[in-house]
């Protein structure tokens, strides 16, 4: 299989464009990671649209993810992020609006990460044995290579899951309705 993943940090609720490779190298020839995470190269001599955009939402969410990984997302601040991303605080107010509203937008970036390995892995086509196991060798790659990630995570589950609400009973519910259906399909 080739699949670039393509992170949805890029801003909330966008979609660029996918071109996609998954890297089957580990020992048995499938590792399931998605692991590039390049985009689709612009036309030479042409500004890549929204470029500077997505490289700062990138940026910030990437240092969002460090500050709120040490100082939990009571001791974070707007300010830390800013100074971590390298870039000045009213930046991240412009693309994300609130520290709440940046909170879910990592949170969301996380889940994303995680369910598109789902939906590379968990088809009605695979052997469930298969399926499964690929599924949870590629999330504990993600958990070696992004412990902040698991930790932010299961520190909002274990606090009521307040900034991820909208979210877990919006679009993950229809992704798991997916994930569902393929497991009906195996039970049959």
């Amino acid at each position: 299989y080739e699949r670039v993943w393509m992170p949805r940090s890029v801003a909330p609720g966008a979609r660029p464009a996918k071109a996609a490779r998954v890297v089957a190298s580990e020992r048995n020839g499938e590792s399931g990671r998605v692991t590039d995470l390049t985009t689709t190269a612009p036309k030479p001599g042409l500004a890549q649209p929204g470029a500077p955009r997505r490289q700062s939402t990138q940026k910030i969410l990437e240092a969002a993810e460090q500050v709120f990984a040490e100082h939990g997302y009571g001791g974070a601040t707007m300010a830390a992020i800013a100074r971590a991303a390298g870039l000045p605080k009213p930046n991240l107010h412009y693309y994300f609006g609130s520290k709440d509203a940046l909170y879910a937008a990592l949170l969301e970036n996380i889940l994303s990460l995680w369910l598109d390995d789902a939906d590379l892995w968990l088809i009605a086509e695979r052997d469930p044995a298969t399926a499964l196991s690929g599924y949870i060798r590629a999330k504990l790659a993600w958990a070696r290579e992004r412990p902040e990630a698991s930790r932010i995570f299961a520190g909002e589950l274990l606090t009521g899951a307040r900034h991820i609400d909208a979210y877990l009973r919006g679009a993950l519910r229809a992704r798991v309705a997916r994930i569902d259906t393929v497991f009906a399909t195996w039970r049959a």
